[in-house]
């Protein structure tokens, strides 16, 4: 992980994050920030770990499931999909305790929060599911429907954010 002062266009830290897993290295790892941390996913070594803003200094390092994906802040915490699985895991922002939601259903890829739920981009079909935060219940199902076919894509979605009060979803590799 490392900052980059944007006016020197130097790096001005770096931190090693993140653990190694047999299976060799990843390819979702993430970076959030929020509250004065920076909040990291190593998906090959089931682990976020939080490191300080000011310092860059690894603070602690949690144990997040399998393969967490990307991260989104909202409600007291911090949140990570498991890719392509079903648990979300719940990290409280202030004292750093995980909890795993079990999202029936869910083939995760991506994650965002905002209007008082968690939202899963989830594949196979592609989909948005709202979650309540809580229980980890669906509260609804929103299909992705692309009006196009889909090209050489991996998966047929990718991320998702909320802002502007609406969820936002990508759809790559598509021949529009």
């Amino acid at each position: 992980l490392e900052r980059v002062d944007p006016t020197t266009r130097s790096v001005t830290s770096r931190t090693h994050v993140g653990a190694s897993s047999p299976a060799g290295g990843g390819f979702l790892d993430s970076a959030l920030a929020t509250g004065g941390s920076i909040w990291a996913a190593s998906d090959s070594g089931g682990t976020i770990a939080r490191v300080d803003a000011v310092s860059g200094a690894q603070t602690e390092t949690i144990q997040a499931g399998t393969r967490p994906g990307g991260l989104t802040a909202g409600g007291g915490a911090v949140w990570a999909f498991g890719f392509q699985g079903s648990d979300v895991t719940r990290i409280d922002s202030v004292t750093g305790a995980a909890q795993t939601l079990h999202v029936t259903g869910a083939g995760a890829a991506g994650i965002a929060f905002g209007d008082g739920a968690l939202w899963v981009l989830s594949l196979a079909p592609a989909r948005i599911l709202q979650v309540d935060p809580v229980s980890g219940a669906v509260r609804a199902t929103f299909p992705l429907k692309p009006p196009f076919p889909s090209t050489s894509s991996l998966i047929d979605a990718w991320w998702l954010t909320y802002g502007d009060g609406a969820v936002w979803a990508t759809l790559p590799n598509y021949g529009a």
